[in-house]
């Protein structure tokens, strides 16, 4: 059996005046470290260790280099309206000798619950992308709580990181339960049951609307996508079968085929939102991933989705299956919507 050697570097600093370096030498056997929480990622990803439920990782800038992994007591208020420096503030544990993990798993899931705010420093190598998979939000949620107009961060740029997909919202004089959830495309009971609410709104607080839903960004795609940004070569095919070409509705093509085909993912990117019943405007059910370049592409009518929200895709996997829900036409209705937000869509003829 194969062991892959570490340290964990940690401070016991609940003593005010006295701080205690310790270290400790572990051997890990490479076939539990699945179970440990450990994730592959393809070189220039981030990578993080999780190891309890109220415990975070800063993301690093390249594979197996230092992941953050917790299950040492923590002061309350780093939880909270507190910054998060990789480099300084978190305990480390460091993969001695290059070793990988090349057989595991690329998507990540059971991302570590926390119910307050965190001020995260941009640090080498990031984008919105590999920080919301590492913080197990959306793109879109980040852009929200930062009030964001571009896809572009540099290291050392502070941004506001949400527990949970959503819009953090200060209540006003006069506002309601009701009147936010139905301002943000809420849930009342969501709302009162995360933030803890009492009958009486206090103007000025600060609370967090799950899944709330701001204008979508980018903003609404013109079916006219001339002076949109092309990327050649960023997206790949989507599915097989006869392409239209005919631009339409949100800067999309449709393209038909039996259902059960096979839909793959454009590009690499976060699947912020899938579908798995319902009519939702006439997708039926459908996938959006964002991408790290700030765009974003839409999957819809399809049969059945294999991807859920938080998972990170790499081109080419394949999400879903062709299928005939929502608003089709046509004998058997069987087609894939492919929509490009933020950029040409490629496949326009």
């Amino acid at each position: 059996m194969a062991f892959l050697a570490g340290r964990v570097v940690f401070e016991i600093k609940s003593l005010g005046w006295l701080t205690v370096p310790a270290v400790l030498i572990l051997a890990v056997p490479l076939i539990n470290l699945a179970a440990l929480g450990f994730v592959h990622r393809p070189e220039g990803e981030n990578f993080g260790v999780f190891g309890g439920p109220e415990e975070i990782a800063a993301p690093s800038s390249g594979a197996f280099e230092e992941a953050a992994v917790f299950d040492l007591p923590a002061p309350e208020t780093l939880w909270e309206n507190d910054t998060v420096n990789y480099k300084e503030d978190v305990a480390g544990f460091l993969l001695v000798g290059g070793d990988s993990l090349a057989d595991a798993a690329p998507i990540v899931n059971g991302i570590p619950s926390r119910e307050g705010l965190i001020t995260y420093i941009v640090q080498d190598g990031d984008n919105l992308s590999t920080i919301a998979v590492h913080f197990g939000v959306s793109i879109d949620t980040i852009y929200w709580a930062n009030n964001l107009s571009s896809s572009v961060i540099k290291p050392g740029d502070e941004l506001i990181i949400l527990p949970i997909n959503g819009v953090r919202y200060e209540i006003q004089e006069g506002d309601t339960i009701d009147g936010i959830a139905q301002k943000y495309h809420a849930k009342a009971a969501d709302i009162i049951d995360f933030n803890k609410l009492g009958s009486v709104l206090r103007p000025g607080a600060v609370v967090i609307i799950p899944n709330g839903k701001m204008e979508r960004r980018p903003a609404v795609v013109k079916s006219s996508s001339s002076l949109l940004p092309s990327y050649p070569g960023y997206f790949t095919m989507p599915t097989t079968g006869w392409n239209w070409g005919r631009l339409h509705n949100y800067n999309a093509v449709d393209i038909a085929n039996s259902c059960g085909t096979f839909i793959y993912a454009a590009a690499e990117g976060l699947v912020v939102e899938a579908a798995d019943s319902g009519w939702n405007r006439g997708y039926g059910r459908y996938i959006k991933i964002e991408h790290p370049n700030g765009t974003a592409t839409l999957y819809a009518h399809t049969k059945s989705n294999t991807v859920k929200p938080g998972n990170y895709v790499q081109r080419g996997d394949l999400i879903a299956y062709i299928g005939n829900s929502g608003k089709t036409h046509g004998p058997t209705g069987c087609h894939l919507h492919f929509e490009v937000h933020g950029a040409k869509n490629p496949l326009v003829k």
